[in-house]
């Protein structure tokens, strides 16, 4: 083969294998092994690249809603409660021949929460990927907008759960051309006031409360590790020891929640940042 021909076939082959790789029909993670939802710590592919499904055609928009066991849409998670999590894309010109997607929970700490149900969508998969989190997305194109999937909130206090996704509207064409994709997120804060009271100690008094510098803790017991969460549930502060005070002087004004652990006991307590 002389060296013309080999500079033109060559570059042509990884155009066709690229447009192979990018044309997910079986899902992103299924088929490539990879993440498009722009989490954290994801990169900047996304099915919304112009190399990818495009942004122009059909002009679509992504939507996520979190409702509980009543059909109530939520913006809060009470811990270990049981979720549906609804994803729908909309095209706002033309009509797509179907749909594809991808979603991914992280909590707080942006670090992965798999907590997909086992009860899944015809043409649906979760998939476990090398960054050890777990993807619902489509196994094989959709004829259906939205999508609805069952998710479980932490039995523990991890932050924000924040959802991430990406959204396809396909011509049906067989590759990408004339595609168009979508990305938003979704947050669910948890309700700090839901968690069980029993964790409420008199063995754990803070003063002064209200505080504006420094919090003093006093307890019955030697030692644990010591969290702050702010209002919304982030983890602002964190001690491996147990202190006899903490400086509050850096925080946001605000109600904050102390936790103290001790192997499998916790004392909480509330305290308030001028």
């Amino acid at each position: 083969m002389n060296t013309l021909l080999t500079k033109i076939i060559f570059p042509l082959g990884l155009c066709i294998l690229a447009m192979t790789v990018m044309s997910n029909s079986g899902g992103r993670a299924g088929a490539a092994n990879g993440p498009a939802t722009l989490a954290p710590g994801e990169g900047a592919s996304t099915c919304a690249n112009p190399t990818c499904h495009g942004t122009n055609n059909f002009d679509p928009s992504l939507s996520i809603e979190v409702s509980d066991g009543d059909g109530n849409l939520v913006t809060e998670y009470t811990l270990d409660q049981s979720y549906t999590v609804k994803l729908s894309i909309v095209a706002a010109t033309g009509t797509p021949a179907g749909y594809g997607f991808q979603m991914v929970s992280l909590d707080g700490d942006d670090n992965a929460y798999n907590a997909w149900g086992s009860d899944l969508p015809s043409g649906t998969q979760v998939i476990m990927l090398n960054n050890g989190r777990e993807y619902f997305e489509h196994s094989s194109r959709l004829a259906e907008n939205s999508f609805e999937i069952q998710w479980t909130a932490p039995s523990t206090l991890q932050g924000d759960i924040t959802f991430y996704a990406a959204g396809i509207a396909a011509n049906g064409n067989g590759n990408t051309g004339g595609d168009g994709g979508t990305n938003n997120t979704f947050t669910l804060s948890p309700v700090i006031s839901d968690i069980d009271e029993s964790l409420q100690s008199s063995q754990l008094t803070l003063s002064p409360n209200p505080t504006s510098h420094r919090l003093n803790i006093e307890t019955d017991w030697s030692h644990g590790d010591v969290q702050v969460y702010d209002y919304t549930g982030n983890l602002v502060q964190q001690y491996q020891t147990l202190p006899s005070y903490i400086m509050t002087h850096d925080l946001t004004p605000g109600l904050y929640l102390l936790k103290v652990r001790n192997g499998d006991q916790v004392l909480t307590q509330q305290f308030v940042k001028l």
